[in-house]
C-alpha cells in the first residue's frame, strides 16, 4: 500500500480531483507486490505510446520493452515487499496529471534475499477511455539514505 508523506498540489486542484489519479498510481505499484497481480495488472496501468526514460541514459524504453523487463524480474521471482512514497506534486491540467514522487523499494527475491532502490520519478498521466494510465516515466536512481 502506498505510505502518503506529503502531496503538494497547485492551488486550483481539489484533493477529490486527484483522488483517481492516486488510484491509478496505487493500481500500478500495488500489482508488482507479493499479492499483486503482476505484469498483466501492471500492462493495464501503462497507456499505448508508454515511454520510460532513465535521465543520463541513451536509451528509452516502449511499453514492450518496459514490460519484458517486468516480466523478466516477476517470472525470477522478485516482488516488491516494502514501499515507502514521498509525493512532491500532483498537478492536473485538462486530461493529464503530471507526478512528481520520490519512491523508496524493498524487494524479496525468490530465495528470501533482499535488495532496495530509490528513485525520483517524474510521471505524466493521461486520462483516456479506460481511466488513467502512464504515459511516460522518468526514473532517476537516488542514493541509499
Amino acid at each position: 500500500m502506498i505510505e502518503l508523506l506529503a502531496l503538494a498540489m497547485s492551488p486550483s486542484v481539489q484533493a477529490d480531483e486527484t483522488a483517481p489519479v492516486l488510484e491509478a498510481i496505487a493500481r500500478l505499484s500495488e500489482s508488482s507486490e507479493t499479492d499483486g497481480g503482476g505484469p498483466d495488472v501492471y500492462a493495464g496501468s501503462l497507456c499505448p505510446g508508454f515511454t520510460r526514460w532513465t535521465p543520463g541514459s541513451d536509451e528509452t524504453s516502449d511499453k514492450n520493452s518496459w514490460l519484458d523487463g517486468v516480466r523478466g524480474w516477476w517470472d525470477e521471482g522478485w516482488r516488491v515487499s516494502e514501499r515507502e512514497t514521498e509525493w512532491i506534486q500532483v498537478t492536473l491540467s485538462g486530461k493529464h496529471a503530471f507526478v512528481r514522487r520520490n519512491v523508496a523499494e524493498t524487494y524479496t527475491g525468490p530465495d528470501g534475499e533482499e535488495s532496495s532502490s530509490r528513485s525520483a520519478l517524474v510521471e505524466t498521466w493521461s486520462l483516456q477511455s479506460g481511466g488513467w494510465c502512464l504515459l511516460h516515466a522518468n526514473g532517476l536512481a537516488l542514493p541509499a539514505e
